[in-house]
């Protein structure tokens, strides 16, 4: 009988930890980004950045 509370208390654990990780990763962390048009991420290859600080300055 022992086993059994062991057993439901790590399952109970789990699942609140579980539920608890789900809203903190969907609800507490993010927050809602509004579009600006003009304020879009912008991409930038790491061969690009390296090739500009290489280059000599003049």
């Amino acid at each position: 009988m022992n086993g059994k509370i062991v057993a439901g208390g790590i399952v109970l654990i789990g699942a609140i930890a579980g539920v608890a990780m789900y809203w903190l990763q969907v609800y507490a962390f993010y927050e809602e980004a509004a579009f600006v048009p003009g304020e879009e991420i912008r991409l930038t290859l790491i061969e690009a950045v390296r090739r500009s600080r290489s280059s000599p300055k003049g």
